[in-house]
């Protein structure tokens, strides 16, 4: 493979597969083979072509200043202060299933960090790349494989980005005006470091040309220092209209996600103050496939998430249609349909009787017969489809 590092980014050498091997038997899990060939000509450190503010967590080695490679778990319990690790625990212990099976590999910008998420692959599949973004409580997908992630940072596209130097912000606040405003707040917020006050806005409009249009702005020391919109044409997904605390003390905020109903319907503008008369400005589409309008009233976040759903703006997504199925696996798909709300009701029912509740007070997941595959001790798939058309009659 080429050396996808940036030069002089780590002074840590390579692992080893001993060192793979003591990472995977702790945490229980297989690292993706790319990765473990990455790490072997360096541990940890920045990617060509990517932005130099994401770094790689070095295996084993802690670094200085970003700590090592570990679960989500640990991360969330040692990253933050006091005051912000319940809260912390409490959203990823809400979004994943074990915390525990979810590594952290990289930084980005100290709030935001890259998993992979084991949660959600099949044993002896690769996991998928998961942003999190610990600042406003917010996860999306933005790879498949550690390997896709890799490809698209090193070749400058993961975000397909367009960065400009320019002597004002791509977008002029006032321009809210013009559209449908659905939804107003502003806060304030202190940096810990040095004291300095925020100023954050958030306006949520409605455009005819842009869908739903989501503005931040950030003021410190009344100079305004970054302009952030997010387009979503064509509605947000009804399920993922989740409420969570963002911000602790003395912000208290708390945040709604809203996520595109379509993959890639979702353009970003955000703009940075680089120096007086110096804005960074930069330009996206796709992922990440989510933004969060914060508040500290979560009544109102309540009203505007149910405001969206009776005006249309929210929605689930069109199921697949199923014209490429045979005959056979249509008549199959219909019968499973028709009598799976009927055996899940007795199913529920029987478990909630002999089984103690979880945790979290939610409905058992049951494993289901795996009927996907032909049984090789059938002489046909005629004989496999009516086998398991008898399973399913059997369920009800």
């Amino acid at each position: 493979m080429s050396n996808v590092w940036e030069e002089g980014s780590s002074a840590l050498p390579g692992i080893s597969e001993a060192d793979c091997q003591e990472f995977e038997a702790k945490y229980q899990i297989q690292l993706p083979p790319f990765l473990k060939e990455m790490y072997r000509l360096q541990n940890g450190g920045e990617i060509k072509n990517a932005d130099e503010e994401l770094v790689l967590f070095p295996i084993g080695t802690p670094d200085a200043i970003y700590g090592q490679m570990r679960s989500l778990q640990d991360c969330a319990s040692a990253f933050a202060p006091s005051s912000l690790t319940s809260i912390y625990l409490d959203w990823i212990e809400e979004e994943f299933e074990d915390p525990g099976r979810v590594i952290v590999i990289a930084d980005y910008y100290g709030h935001v960090k890259y998993v992979l998420d084991y949660n959600a692959s099949n044993e002896g599949e690769e996991p998928p790349v998961v942003s999190l973004d610990f600042e406003g409580c917010d996860n999306n997908q933005v790879a498949t494989s550690f390997e896709k992630w890799i490809e698209e940072l090193s070749e400058g596209i993961s975000e397909q980005t367009t960065d400009r130097t320019e002597s004002r912000p791509s977008f002029d606040w006032n321009e809210i005006e013009k559209y449908e405003i659905l939804y107003r707040s502003s806060f304030r917020d202190t940096f810990k470091s040095d004291g300095a006050v925020e100023e954050i806005e958030n306006v949520l409009c409605k455009s005819r040309e842009r869908g739903l249009i989501h503005y931040v702005r950030r003021t410190v020391n009344e100079q305004v220092v970054t302009l952030d919109s997010c387009s979503i044409m064509h509605g947000v997904l009804d399920s993922k209209l989740k409420i969570n605390r963002c911000r602790p003390a003395p912000a208290n905020t708390f945040g709604l996600k809203l996520e595109s109903l379509k993959p890639g319907d979702i353009s970003w503008a955000t703009n940075e103050l680089d120096s007086p008369g110096r804005w960074i400005t930069n330009k996206s589409n796709g992922p990440p496939y989510a933004c969060t309008v914060e508040s500290q009233d979560r009544e109102s976040l309540e009203t505007l998430a149910t405001d969206l759903k009776e005006k249309g703006f929210a929605g689930t997504p069109e199921p697949e249609p199923d014209d490429h199925l045979d005959p056979g696996m249509k008549k199959l798909w219909e019968l499973f349909t028709g009598t799976m709300e009927v055996f899940q009701e007795k199913l529920f029912q029987t478990l909630e009787s002999k089984l103690p509740k979880s945790k979290y007070d939610s409905d058992p997941d049951p494993d289901l017969p795996d009927i996907d595959t032909v049984d090789p001790a059938m002489r046909s798939e005629d004989e496999n489809l009516q086998e398991s058309i008898r399973i399913i009659r059997s369920w009800a």
